[in-house]
Order: structure tokens, then C-alpha cells, then sequence
């Protein structure tokens, strides 16, 4: 013998699938960016997934070109706010790492260390140098092969040199103690109206003990 569902019972069932399709929707429309990186990348290639809720989630490049537009929120010298609407989470994130890997950017890559007395190893420096975003436009630089010499043509040179007097508690080391030296008289004049610098001069770099001197 079968019971007819009574209309209160069809009303909880139709609530519980607008619910599930609502977080379907959510889920395959925004990414989440977490402090371990985006949680819900995943895209389902079947075209049907979703038919049981009502949902059609397959492919349509029209719709996509009609749909898809960026929204800019914020945009400064120091970053950009965007909306990407439209497009799914994987196809946002291709985007992420592209941005990160492929957009030029101006870098330390060579760390030559004269003096250390400090306890920060001459390698761990040198990470951390390398870690510093520089302003500097890319464009102003020749491309450099990896085993050629520098020249003021495809780099820019910092020096920093720091020291913790004697009875002095501490010395902090900070990325605004990088100080740009020309390679040459070109390059004096082609940037002294924009010289290299650190992004953000109160980057923390290292804290120095009494006596202790960093020179690279």
C-alpha cells in the first residue's frame, strides 16, 4: 500500500532542492580563496551532473561571451581588486597562476654576501632578498641570459650595508636599507627620475645583535 505525500511533506522536499540548487550554483559560480589557497577548484566535466536537481551545467561558448565580464573594484600603483563573473572556479584559478607566473616582474637573483656576523645564514638572506617586490618597470631591461654577465642594460644593482653599535639592544634591518647603485652613467640618467626601489620599506628583513654587521 502506498501513502500519498501530504503537500506539507512536497513542500519540505521542494525547499530542500531550491536549497541544494542554490549551493550548487554557489559553489560552481565563486572560488574561495582560504590562507592554504582556493578550496573548490574542482569543475565537473559531465555535462549531467546536475540534471536531478534541474541544473544544466554543460558548455555554451555563446552564453560564455555574453556572460563573462570583469568587474574592477579597486585598481592603485600596489594592487587590483576584480570580480570575475561568469566563468568557473578552475578556469579563475588558471587565471590566478597565470597572473603569477607570467606578468613581468624585476627581481634580486644574485646575493653576493662581504661580511655576515649575524646569526641569519648567508642563505636565508639572500632568500629573503629575494622575496623583496621591486618597483621597477621590466620593460626598461634587456632580457638576460642565465650564464651571461650584468650589465646596465638588464640589471639594476642594490647594496646594503648595516651594523648593531655595541650597547645598543638590537638593529633592525629593514628592505628601505636596500639602496640602488648605478651600473653606469647611462643608467644614472635613464632612471634617476624613477630609481629602483623596494615596493614597501618596512619590510622586515633581519634583527641584528649587538656587534653584528651584514654587508652584501
Amino acid at each position: 500500500m502506498m501513502k500519498r505525500k501530504s503537500r506539507t511533506d512536497a513542500g519540505y522536499a521542494e525547499a530542500e532542492a531550491t536549497e541544494s540548487r542554490r549551493i550548487v550554483q554557489e559553489q560552481q559560480s565563486l572560488l574561495r580563496l582560504t590562507t592554504e589557497g582556493p578550496s573548490n577548484i574542482d569543475s565537473k566535466d559531465f555535462c549531467g551532473a546536475f540534471a536531478a536537481l534541474g541544473l544544466d551545467n554543460s558548455w555554451d561558448s555563446k552564453a560564455f561571451k555574453k556572460d563573462f565580464k570583469i568587474d574592477i573594484k579597486t585598481l592603485t600603483d600596489e594592487h587590483v581588486v576584480f570580480d570575475m563573473i561568469g566563468i568557473d572556479p578552475p578556469l579563475v584559478n588558471a587565471f590566478r597562476r597565470v597572473l603569477i607566473a607570467e606578468v613581468p616582474t624585476v627581481a634580486i637573483s644574485r646575493v653576493t654576501i662581504h661580511q655576515n656576523t649575524s646569526v641569519i645564514h648567508d642563505e636565508n638572506f639572500a632568500h629573503r632578498l629575494g622575496l623583496v617586490p621591486i618597483k621597477f618597470e621590466p620593460d626598461l631591461l634587456e632580457s638576460r641570459h642565465e650564464e651571461a654577465d650584468f650589465t646596465d642594460q638588464d640589471s639594476v644593482l642594490f647594496k646594503l650595508h648595516a651594523k648593531c653599535p655595541q650597547g645598543q639592544k638590537q638593529l633592525s634591518v629593514y628592505s628601505r636599507d636596500l639602496r640602488w647603485t648605478e651600473l653606469s652613467v647611462h643608467q644614472r640618467e635613464q632612471l634617476k627620475e624613477a630609481p629602483p626601489a623596494p615596493v614597501d620599506g618596512d619590510i622586515l628583513l633581519a634583527q641584528l645583535a649587538p656587534g653584528g654587521g651584514r654587508s652584501a
